[in-house]
């Protein structure tokens, strides 16, 4: 049968330029996240709808391919490459088995991405509006023994949602770890994955080392969204505005976690958000390259393991980890 002008449309090779305006950043990779195409450039994160997708039934030869920006940060970010392009890198059946659910630790690798570029956001326009403050307050003086001490708007509602965002990028990782291990790892969260960790690799394995240092810190994340969902006397977060001191300098908002097992003194908000992110994204990055070192299965004769790329393999393929063979003192890249 002949083919309809549309199907000779549809099938023929696609050609687009994918990217923003403001993005004349190269492609770096192109794989699928939840279903849909996304291309990887330095500048951004786009998914692809081919004009299939939006009309699959050919009804409509005006319908065209579309591309999306999803996320303004593409590879050229730390955030990034120590998330979406290493779980890219690592996460391989043919290492991991056929049973690993590869697709569904991409996706909420990328699920946890989101989160944690919204929380970089978010710690940016606090930055920005401090700092606009910071340059209106010459003009503030004292008049009758008065001054409008300048405020944040709802600095609260700021600091719970970006809370709760770093507790929901925790939780996906959890949930990738528990992929490696099913029906093993139980509702404690990452105590009783170290638990595992330490049965099926031992205690003194590079995996249960990391995680004996990093649980305190993952604790405090979701003890402090505990904090905001279900506040106690003895549970509660307290964010305070900018604040006038006896000295007369004004104190940037701040923050405080009341928790008897994983409290959190006063703290500027704005150096709270930003430790809190590096720390998620370089948790992340480390949590992936043990859990796939730990278990990588047997493969021919190579001795494959997850290794450290020297700065040259890390600039070219962007990210820090990936598999490798040790050759004398030289690491092959096995992809």
């Amino acid at each position: 049968m002949a083919k309809r002008p549309i199907d000779a449309l549809r099938d023929d090779p696609i050609k687009m330029e994918v990217g923003a305006a403001d993005d004349q950043s190269p492609i770096i990779e192109m794989f699928e996240i939840a279903g849909v195409l996304h291309i990887i450039k330095g500048k951004g994160i786009y998914q692809m709808l081919l004009a299939d997708d939006v009309d699959p039934k050919r009804t409509n030869p005006l319908v065209p391919n579309t591309h999306q920006r999803v996320l303004a940060y593409g590879a050229d970010e730390p955030m990034v490459w120590q998330t979406l392009l290493t779980a890219r890198r690592l996460f391989k059946s043919q290492l991991l088995g056929s049973k690993f659910e590869y697709q569904r630790a991409l996706d909420l690798t990328f699920e946890a991405l989101k989160d944690v570029v919204a929380m970089h956001q978010m710690r940016l326009a606090l930055a920005a509006e401090l700092n606009g403050i910071i340059s209106s307050l010459a003009e503030r003086n004292t008049k009758n023994r008065g001054m409008s001490i300048p405020a944040v708007a709802d600095v609260r509602v700021k600091a719970e949602t970006f809370l709760q965002k770093a507790d929901h990028a925790i939780a996906d990782l959890f949930e990738i770890a528990k992929l490696f291990y099913p029906n093993e790892i139980g509702q404690r969260w990452f105590e009783s994955l170290l638990e595992v960790a330490k049965s099926k690799h031992g205690p003194d394995s590079e995996l249960a080392k990391f995680l004996t240092v990093a649980i305190p810190f993952l604790k405090t994340i979701r003890n402090a969204r505990n904090c905001i969902e279900h506040p106690k006397a003895d549970q509660r977060i307290e964010v305070h505005n900018i604040t006038l001191l006896p000295t007369l300098e004004l104190r940037p908002p701040a923050i405080e976690i009341h928790h008897p097992n994983t409290p959190q003194p006063m703290m500027a908000l704005d150096n709270f958000m930003m430790q809190v992110v590096e720390q998620i994204v370089g948790i992340f990055e480390l949590m992936l390259s043990l859990l796939c070192s730990s278990n990588i299965k047997p493969f021919g004769v190579f001795e494959v393991q997850v290794v450290q790329y020297p700065p040259e393999l890390q600039k070219a393929f962007r990210v820090r980890y990936g598999y490798g063979v040790y050759h004398g003192d030289s690491v092959v890249p096995f992809d």
